[in-house]
């Protein structure tokens, strides 16, 4: 399916329908643009088969005879959508699948800013079991004042020992631009994300500005909650979902009532993208309940997060699980969503291959809750090895930049041991003297610049773009994208498909319905119909505590 190279045998490989499978060749341009074409020619098949009503041509009748088989199998009642236009992979990604479209490039655009944030944590070494009148009392001291001040704010105790996880951070990531962000466990990439994507309920505080191409944090987190989207390293699923289930749902409370025929063609071509067309009826699964393996569940993830159709996603090591070339295609998919769709990503990867690393922008490294690098990905090696670290031929760029805030791993170039910063502090001290700091702020004036040059287009056009996508019924300040009527009908249709995914406890509980009910009858049989049979009959509450309420 690829072009024949004489330089290697590697691109001359079939990649279809098995995503990640195996190695096909480092990244580059070339490929990604031929994987490209290549899903554009499958989905562009998918969609002839929906398109019913229209009169089609002797070759589209040839490609919807062929790939009549792969929709056979449809669930009724699951979107059968009639398409009028001919579909195209640029109607898929442009056209009002995943955004509003703009000419070449997406309508829903925004960069992020972040300007000295600082996010605090409150530092709890010990948790002490309450007695019985510390319980009491509590119920009317300090439980109702904790109560309340979790809906009043202003109530909140600003008392309490804290540490900075986050120590003054400034940067800024354009729409169309990747950052990886990289550190050690516990160094504090997960919660630059969380504050980067607004998620600040767990934190005692956070500092600092944070813009989405103008828009305010709390603006954004009040009227557009859904377009920042963090996609947290553990996978959380109904496990009696089945993929195509978890796909239609997910796209049910985001499409609105007039773009509903889109949501079995999206889903399909999320399938196909990430090479899991053969779970669509599989369980996702999860640790009791046997699904899909823990790659392809890591895959619907990755597709689900992708289906929320947000503008700024944040990907916490959703390489877990990975294989090196799932992890590497994984990337890839990402940066074509990322330059077609005009997003901002922002991916927190452990043990990044070097061809994860090529594909990104920039890169921001954390030690200990401090910045010690932050520009090009391609001069992040150069900047540790002028400082006094050895980089060894033989590790990756990814492991490299990591293993400079490990004392147990890192290595110093010969008659560099003492000169080369060490501590978290000595290291963004040296980085806030370098070059790159300078050129961060500079890039921040520039983008800020271009914002007041063109009156925040970008941002009015992105909160048209949201508004439009929005169901008529929505209220216009709502973050949300359908109405609460149309949330509780997805909601109960997911009820059932969990109910009938789920035959053996629904036959279980049915069973002992009945059987508690029988065994309760029982106790009325026979008994007098004076007060000789009030002590007997008032058993019958008890029972009903003691088997939980069963009947």
């Amino acid at each position: 399916m690829h072009a024949t190279s004489s330089a290697g045998s590697s691109e001359d490989v079939d990649r279809s329908g098995t995503w990640g499978e195996r190695d096909a060749g480092g990244p580059n341009e070339r490929t990604a643009v031929e994987e490209y074409e290549q899903l554009r020619r499958e989905l562009t098949n998918l969609s002839k088969t929906k398109s019913k009503e229209r009169p089609m041509s002797r070759a589209e009748t040839t490609a919807t005879r062929r790939t009549k088989t792969t929709t056979a199998d449809e669930e009724a009642g699951e979107g059968q959508g009639e398409q009028d236009d001919d579909f195209e992979l640029g109607s898929f990604v442009r056209e009002g699948y995943f955004e509003k479209r703009k000419g070449d490039s997406s309508a829903k655009k925004v960069g992020v800013v972040y300007k000295n944030l600082t996010v605090e944590g409150i530092g709890a070494t010990a948790s002490f079991v309450k007695t019985l009148p510390e319980a009491i009392l509590g119920t009317f001291g300090p439980d109702l004042y904790k109560l309340v001040s979790r809906f009043v704010p202003v109530l909140r105790s600003k008392g309490g020992e804290r540490r900075a996880l986050v120590n003054d951070f400034t940067g800024v990531v354009r729409d169309g631009e990747m950052m990886l962000v990289l550190g050690r466990p516990g160094s504090g990439c997960s919660t630059f994300l969380k504050a980067i994507a607004n998620n600040r309920e767990t934190f005692a505080a956070v500092k600092g500005d944070v813009t989405y191409g103008g828009i305010p944090a709390d603006k954004q987190k009040k009227m557009y909650r859904g377009e920042v989207n963090y996609n947290e390293e553990d996978d959380v699923h109904f496990a009696q979902l089945n993929v195509w289930q978890t796909f239609i749902f997910a796209l049910m409370t985001k499409t609105k009532k007039k773009s509903k025929a889109e949501i079995p063609i999206i889903a399909e071509g999320l399938m196909k993208m990430f090479g899991i067309s053969h779970t669509k009826y599989t369980f996702v699964g999860d640790a009791y309940t046997r699904g899909v393996s823990g790659g392809e569940r890591k895959r619907v993830s990755i597709a689900e997060t992708l289906a929320a159709k947000s503008t700024v996603v944040c990907w916490d090591n959703s390489t877990r699980g990975l294989d090196a070339s799932t992890a590497l295609d994984y990337a890839k998919s990402l940066r074509i969503m990322t330059d077609i769709s005009n997003r901002t990503t922002l991916v927190t990867l452990y043990q990044a291959g070097e061809g994860i690393f090529d594909l990104m922008d920039k890169v921001l490294v954390i030690d200990a809750g401090r910045c010690i690098y932050q520009g090009p990905a391609k001069e992040a090696r150069q900047y540790f090895v002028d400082l006094g670290f050895k980089a060894p031929d033989r590790q990756t760029t990814a492991d490299f930049l990591t293993a400079v805030s490990d004392p147990n791993e890192r290595q110093f170039r010969e008659g560099c041991e003492a000169s080369t910063p060490k501590t978290p502090e000595e290291l963004d001290r040296a980085y806030r003297q370098s070059r790159y700091f300078t050129m961060v702020q500079e890039d921040i004036d520039s983008y800020e610049a271009h914002l007041d040059r063109t009156g925040h287009e970008d941002a009015k056009e992105f909160e048209l773009a949201v508004q439009e996508g929005k169901s008529k019924t929505v209220r216009k300040k709502s973050p949300y994208t359908v109405s609460f009527i149309a949330q509780i009908t997805a909601c109960v249709k997911r009820e059932w498909w969990l109910i009938i995914g789920d035959t053996t406890t629904l036959w279980t509980k049915l069973f002992t319905i009945i059987a508690n009910g029988l065994i309760v009858g029982s106790l009325f049989y026979g008994e007098s119909l004076d007060t000789s049979g009030t002590f007997s009959r008032g058993m019958v509450p008890n029972f009903d505590l003691a088997s939980g309420g069963h009947y």
